[in-house]
């Protein structure tokens, strides 16, 4: 999925390693995108995909259907 997002915005994919909960992804970005903003954008639409493709995960992740965006519920944690 993130391959193709980021083929997508024509953002080459130079590695990518991924874990059992977590990955890191070496990407080629323009100098004129921040980097904050590249995350926001992956994260963001990976998240979109994956919640309409999985419906369930928003309950069971605990993301706020109100915000319609990704935002998992910490124990004490105020948003």
């Amino acid at each position: 999925m993130l391959d193709a997002i980021c083929a997508e915005r024509r953002w080459p994919v130079i590695s990518k390693e991924i874990q059992p909960d977590h990955i890191h992804l070496f990407v080629s970005i323009p100098p004129a995108i921040a980097v904050a903003d590249a995350v926001k954008v992956l994260k963001g639409v990976t998240a979109s995909r994956l919640f309409q493709q999985f419906p369930a995960l928003k309950k069971r992740l605990g993301v706020s259907v109100q915000r319609q965006r990704w935002v998992q519920a910490w124990p004490g944690q105020h948003r």
